[in-house]
């Protein structure tokens, strides 16, 4: 999906920067969300959007998007595991 960004690195930016927002965000109004207090904690929630910061900072280098959003994607996935 990110692929698309290859030619668009600000787009990709701010993209990335939605992205991490919206991890910091359920972080914060996890207690709200009921749907969201079985699955996950507030740590697996922040070390998502950890993983989105690194990539968004990556991103800021000459570095191959496929392979960046592919580690990204990793990185989240390892995160929300626990």
């Amino acid at each position: 999906m990110l692929a698309g960004y290859d030619k668009d690195r600000d787009g990709l930016g701010q993209t990335l920067s939605l992205l991490r927002e919206g991890f910091a965000q359920a972080a914060v109004g996890r207690e709200a969300d009921e749907r969201l207090c079985n699955r996950v904690t507030v740590m697996q929630l922040v070390g998502a959007a950890d993983a989105v910061e690194r990539a968004l900072l990556r991103a800021g280098r000459n570095v191959s998007i496929p392979l960046l959003s592919a580690c990204m994607v990793e990185e989240v996935k390892a995160a929300l595991a626990g």
